[in-house]
């Protein structure tokens, strides 16, 4: 019987998180995996982060319309769920906050992405 794995306990002077192998089987772009390392770095035992996107936009090194998107991306393929977090004005309204990330469990069993292959003749090459 296999045992969920946690987040690593031990102590680490320069931080350490893990991060599941199967996450490369989904063919995520540099940005989308980048923004899901954010957010695993960020993430508390339950997986749980409570993130500004700009602060995930410059761990990133994106802007932040490239990473809102990622991040959206992110919860379209079920890797995210994101929650938003409203909070009373002192005008009386609503003041929306940061975003609550939780990182979701991956699949057992992943069909690995591919790209289609295309069929090139000998005469195409430039050699």
């Amino acid at each position: 019987m296999t045992q969920k794995k946690t987040k690593d306990k031990r102590e680490y002077p320069n931080g350490f998180y893990l991060i599941d192998n199967r996450i490369t089987m989904f063919g995520l772009t540099p940005i989308q995996m980048a923004v899901y390392n954010c957010l695993c770095r960020h993430g508390n035992a339950h997986h749980l982060s409570h993130l500004r996107m700009s602060t995930i936009a410059s761990e990133s090194g994106c802007a932040v319309s490239t990473a809102r998107q990622a991040a959206h991306t992110l919860e379209e393929l079920r890797l995210v769920s994101i929650s938003p977090d409203f909070k009373d004005a002192p005008d009386g309204g609503k003041w929306h906050g940061a975003n609550y990330y939780h990182v979701l469990e991956l699949p057992a069993y992943i069909e690995r992405k591919s790209i289609p292959e295309q069929e090139v003749s000998c005469d195409e090459l430039p050699f």
